[in-house]
This record gives C-alpha cells, structure tokens and sequence, in this order.
C-alpha cells in the first residue's frame, strides 16, 4: 500500500509540471488516429470509430482515456477532413481533452502514396484541488489538519495544440512519422514556464501473405521528453477476416489483441500484460470500435492501403 500510494503522488506531481506522457493506445488497429493523424483513411471512404483504454487497474483511482473520430474523404481533393476528440481522466484527479480537427493530402507518384497531415487542437486540463493533500497539511500527531501553502494559480487551462504527420506507402510497406505539440502549449497550473513537450512517433509495417494468412510485422516508437516507447509485433488476418497480434512494449508489458473486421465494421479487444517491476499496477484493456462507409462518389482516386494501421 504505501508503494501505490508513492506511485500515485508521483504520477500527480508528474501532471502538476505539465511534463506528463501523453496517453498511447496499445492497438495499432484501432488507435491510428492517435499516432498519426496521416494514418486516417488507410481502408475506407469515412469512418466513424470509438477507443477506450483502461489503464492500471490495480492501484487506486481511474486511468482511462476515451476517444471519438470521424473521417471522411473528399473526391475533388484526393484528401481526409476529419475530427477527433481525446479525453483522459488521470487518477480522477487531473482531466485533459482535446477536440481537434485534421486534414491530410494523398499525393501520388506512379506506384507511391504520400500523404502529409496537419491537426489542430482545441484542449482543456484540469485539475480538482479538493482530492489533494500536501505535506503541510499534516500535524505529527493529529494528521491533516492544516490548510496547505502550495501555490496553485489556477485549476483549469485551456490551449491550442497543432500537431502533423506523414505516411509513405509502397507495395505494402508503410512508413509514417508525427510530431504532436509542435507549439509547445503552455499547461502549467501555476505560474511556471512549463509546456507540454513535443511528442515524436515513428510507425512502420509490411503486409505479405502465405496462401489465405495474411501477415504484418510492425513496429511503432513514441518518444516525450524522457519517455521512450517501443512496441514490435506481428498481427495475421485470417480469410474470415479474424486478426490476431501479439506484440511486446518493450520493458513493459506483452500485448495481446484479437478482433474482426469487414467492410462495413470493426471490432478489436486487447490486453497489456505489465512484465516491468510496475506489475503491481495491474494490466490494462483496450476495445475499439469502428463503423466505415463507402457511399461516396466518385471514388476512383481512393487508394486502399493494406497495413496493420487499419
């Protein structure tokens, strides 16, 4: 108990700085959108899509970051308009969201797709004081007792956050790249010059196919700050359109996933098992949910991209 409860201030102090992990999604399936803006309209026209991450579900509090995208290509433009919004609840304590909107450019050149993005966010953060105490709060003898000097200026900021990205593709080998808070926002509830740090991620995958099995080794790193992330894995689509992956994030945990998708609709469940020493945490599960649509004309310049990041 007294490590989860050391754990958890940590994590709190970590948000207060404003030098807080952004929150990543395990699925490549299902959160494409949340890597790479450019990832959008990899298999359909539009699409409707739904994430939800709970995260150490062993230690007090709730870690939960939900996200809400719709995308919809635009023939005269050979393009993706969209928007997507992001919320994560940190501990019940400090709550982020972020609703922005995107657009990203198919550029083409014999066999090869390239597609730039731009994304800009409209976000909120906030933070309920009222679930905090602080070490000058305590009396030796009668606990908590006295009003706290921290000096919070504020309990909620808002911001704008601009972020891009960009995908190559060649014969089912894809290539992608993101920056997030290009702008640096400020974050900081008090008057410090804390931002929040540029985010870089790097995405790759291969599809290939052994008689009805269709194959995708891929590979996705995220890097904040300090904060680096490795996930390596491989995810087979079977001709009944079941996909099953199995990846690890490096250090920390191995993620299982098993889902279906069609034309018409996409469902995928995962499961962190943590292998770090923060087993104690608990694991975290992911589901995702996505509703595609075709009904747009014409459609002749859509390009559909065979990768994991569908």
């Amino acid at each position: 108990m007294y490590t989860k409860t050391i754990f958890s201030i940590c994590l709190l102090f970590i948000s207060i700085r404003s030098f807080s992990q952004d929150p990543l999604f395990s699925q490549t399936v299902g959160g494409n959108f949340n890597l790479n803006s450019a990832l959008a309209g990899n298999d359909s026209i539009g699409r409707l899509s739904a994430n939800y991450r709970n995260q150490w579900i062993g230690i007090t509090g709730n870690y939960i970051t939900n996200s809400i995208n719709f995308q919809q290509y635009i023939p005269k433009l050979d393009g993706f308009g969209g928007v997507n919004f992001l919320k994560d609840n940190a501990g019940n304590i400090v709550n982020s969201s972020n609703l922005s909107i995107f657009y990203s450019q198919n550029i083409h050149y014999k066999n090869i797709l390239i597609r730039p993005s731009l994304e800009i966010g409209f976000a909120n953060k906030n933070i309920d004081l009222s679930k905090l105490t602080f070490g000058d709060m305590i009396d030796p003898r009668k606990g908590f007792i006295y009003t706290s000097d921290a000096i919070i200026n504020k309990t909620n900021v808002n911001f704008l956050d601009v972020s891009s990205g960009a995908i190559f593709y060649w014969k089912n080998l894809l290539l992608g790249a993101s920056t997030h808070h290009l702008n640096s926002p400020k974050t900081s509830f008090t008057n410090t010059q804390s931002t929040l740090t540029i985010r870089y991620d790097f995405q790759f995958s291969y599809c290939f196919k052994i008689n009805n099995l269709r194959i995708s080794p891929f590979i996705y790193y995220s890097q904040q700050k300090g904060f680096q992330a490795t996930v390596a894995g491989v995810n087979l689509k079977t001709k009944k359109l079941f996909n099953f992956s199995i990846s690890n994030r490096i250090n920390d945990a191995v993620i299982l996933n098993i889902g279906y998708s069609n034309r018409r609709f996409s469902i995928n469940y995962s499961f962190d098992q943590t292998i770090s020493t923060l087993a104690y945490t608990g694991n975290t599960h992911e589901l995702s949910i996505a509703f595609k649509f075709w009904k747009v004309n014409p459609i002749k310049k859509f390009t559909y991209i065979e990768s994991v990041y569908n």
